[in-house]
């Protein structure tokens, strides 16, 4: 997914990230609720942050590479 906005974490649970930026989804929701903050890796680095700064591209692929999405605890692979 891409930033669309840059977000700076303001805790140490979350991901700090430039507009623009690709992020890999690790996580959608806790328990089955969306709550709007969710899980991504950036640059190494792993966190939460507010789902209305990203968005998904599709089929949730980020670029030409393969790119592993986990959602709902399920490993997914999607292929491009």
């Amino acid at each position: 997914m891409r930033a669309i906005y840059e977000y700076t974490a303001q805790f140490d649970e979350e991901l700090s990230f430039p507009e623009g930026a690709m992020i890999d989804l690790l996580r959608t929701d806790d328990n089955g609720i969306d709550d709007g903050w969710w899980e991504g890796r950036y640059q190494g680095r792993v966190g939460v942050f507010p789902s209305v700064v990203v968005d998904l591209l599709s089929d949730g692929c980020v670029s030409d590479h393969c790119v592993q999405l986990f959602f709902f605890f399920s490993r997914m692979t999607c292929l491009t």
